[in-house]
């Protein structure tokens, strides 16, 4: 017994098609997605592996670029001699050590600067913490002369103090001079415990 002819459906009949080719294949479904196949030339592969290699190229230029833009500060201030950068890594070094450092000696060291550059702390004792006054903002600002370190005696120091001021929402505003270490310093320090914090 023959099998029942075969009625295509509108679906799989290429309108479009002259070739009998091509009404093959849409014909005969289960060959289809051979023929397909077979049709495709060496040609489009080596073209499609060299889109591939493209699109690899641009990804690994991309992750470059993302790369830099997320260091670039830090390779910016490296070519300015990585100031910051020193500030970032001792403080680091000083949040991974198990035993706090020396903190009396250098409490000591600035209460040697304080008294021997500042007219406000001239009077005092380096050598004796309770001599210092107890300041409030008020008497800062007005002693705020007296207060400030001459830029001659901060070997470091080649501009103008950096002037810091607070809005003053809960309080007087205020005004706070910053030479140029201490400025890289509380970079620094905005640096080092914004990545902590995330």
């Amino acid at each position: 017994m023959l099998p029942p002819p075969i009625h295509p459906s509108p679906k799989t009949v290429s309108r479009s098609c002259s070739c009998e080719e091509k009404s093959d294949r849409y014909l005969y479904n289960g060959h289809e997605e051979q023929q397909a196949q077979s049709d495709i030339s060496p040609k489009y592969y080596q073209n499609s592996n060299s889109y591939g290699y493209k699109f690899r190229v641009f990804h690994y230029i991309d992750e470059i670029l993302s790369y830099i833009l997320r260091n670039s500060y830090w390779l910016a201030d490296r070519l300015r001699g990585g100031k910051i950068y020193n500030q970032y890594k001792e403080i680091k070094y000083l949040k991974s050590l198990s035993v706090s450092p020396d903190v009396n000696s250098k409490l000591h060291d600035l209460l040697k600067h304080a008294v021997k550059h500042s007219l406000f702390y001239s009077h005092c004792n380096p050598e004796n913490l309770s001599s210092f006054p107890i300041v409030t903002k008020e008497i800062l600002i007005e002693n705020q002369n007296l207060n400030t370190v001459p830029t001659e005696c901060l070997p470091w120091q080649h501009c103008d103090y950096v002037i810091q001021r607070t809005s003053g929402s809960t309080g007087t505003p205020f005004a706070i001079p910053m030479d140029s270490r201490k400025r890289q310093r509380r970079v620094a320090e905005l640096k080092y415990f914004g990545e902590i914090v995330g």
